[in-house]
């Protein structure tokens, strides 16, 4: 089995973070109707969004980032005007100072205009494996302005009012709990040899891959000895380096669907992000992209449209 290297954007968090993400832009905002339709690279659901009035910069929709941010060299060429801003951590054991650009006017496509606040930092080691570039990051702070629907399959968006999706026949609501400016949902992982595991784990369209699992958690349920074969992977973030072991778990568990043998990454930091006991991982999308869903933050509640257990590979 090859090694895959996890996208950076998986694992970012932003510390010191209060007061960086202004508030949420009124509700009743007219939302255009039409889907918008985005690339899928290397799992990275890419947007044109404009910054300031400039040309079209490409963003990545990210529900695992708490604020949207740019590329510091975009943000510049755009004529951003940045100040100190705040600490930066992720996968790796190194902290990075960042910047920000107050009240930045994005244009995306299939919303209104918002004005927010961006972090701005060096975005380059998030370049996706096809060797596009990423410009920016479509963080949470803008993600729960609306009920933000997802096509893996059609590669398209489309946005709704928060809190305004009802369920029809077949839809299946799963709770969405937000703790300390990070969203996670409650999974089960099950490996051959020892009984389902529940955890809380981030559920996060910034990561390219399936699953990637804290060594707190991995140590704590012994998961890495019962996954025989796995190998050796790296991961490169804003801190530098992570190790961990790539294998294959039995099984995963969202509410009442269950993706078989998953990829999986088992953590081996002892500092940065994947070294934290609060939540047991990351559920990116290699998994996420076998699901139609909406993510409403405002409700508290992730609504599965459609499951398909074997998708193809998605590709632009």
């Amino acid at each position: 089995m090859s090694t895959r290297r996890w996208a950076a954007a998986a694992t970012l968090c932003l510390l010191a973070c209060s007061g960086c993400a202004p508030a949420l832009a009124p509700w009743s905002q007219t939302i255009p109707p039409d889907p918008v339709p985005f690339a899928y690279e290397a799992g990275h659901v890419v947007l044109p969004v404009r910054v300031n009035g400039s040309a079209p910069l490409r963003f990545i929709l990210d529900t695992g980032f708490p604020v949207s941010a740019v590329d510091l060299r975009a943000a510049r060429a755009a004529g951003l005007q940045t100040a100190s801003g705040p600490q930066l951590s992720g996968v790796g054991p190194a902290f990075r100072q960042g910047r920000r650009a107050r009240s930045v006017r994005l244009d995306m496509p299939g919303a209104p205009p918002l004005r927010v606040d961006l972090a701005a930092f060096p975005l380059d080691g998030l370049a996706t494996q096809s060797g596009g570039r990423i410009d920016g990051i479509l963080g949470m702070d803008v993600i729960e302005r609306w009920a933000v629907e997802i096509d893996y399959a059609t590669r398209t968006l489309r946005l709704h009012a928060p809190g305004s999706y009802r369920c029809a026949n077949g839809c299946t609501e799963i709770p969405w709990v937000r703790k300390g400016g990070e969203w996670f949902v409650t999974a089960r992982v099950m490996a051959a040899t020892r009984p389902p595991v529940a955890g809380r784990f981030r559920l996060d369209t910034g990561s390219g891959g399936a699953l990637a699992l804290t060594r707190p958690f991995v140590d704590a349920h012994d998961l890495l000895a019962a996954t025989p074969g796995t190998v050796e992977g790296t991961a490169v973030g804003i801190g530098g380096m992570s190790r961990r072991r790539v294998g294959r778990l039995a099984a995963l568990s969202i509410g009442p669907f269950v993706v078989e043998r998953p990829v999986t990454a088992f953590a081996q930091d002892s500092v940065g992000e994947m070294a934290r006991a609060d939540f047991g991982g990351v559920i990116g999308a290699d998994i996420l992209r076998r699901f139609r869903l909406v993510l409403d933050a405002h409700s508290q509640r992730i609504l599965v449209l459609e499951y398909r257990p074997d998708p193809p590979l998605a590709r632009s």
